[in-house]
């Protein structure tokens, strides 16, 4: 049982470490080298780790993203595991 707990904590965490990533990168495609203009997603906290829990109980935690560029921050896209 404490496995698959495990299991299900480390997957909500590379989720979140997947959801940073994507959302850094998610404007930086469409934005030319030396823009004057642009966004920059900053995770104060990228990863969380979660304290073992009891099977079945509901666990949450918020990753905040701030954008510190000069443009919007678009996230176009979020996938999770």
């Amino acid at each position: 049982m404490r496995t698959a707990l495990r299991h299900t904590m480390c997957g909500i965490v590379m989720a979140g470490m997947i959801i940073a990533w994507m959302a850094t990168t998610a404007y930086a495609a469409g934005a030319p080298d030396g823009a004057a203009d642009s966004p920059k997603a900053v995770f104060p906290q990228p990863s969380y780790e979660f304290q073992t829990i009891i099977e079945g109980q509901e666990i949450k935690h918020d990753f905040i993203v701030e954008n510190r560029g000069d443009a919007p921050l678009s996230i176009l896209r979020i996938q999770t595991d």
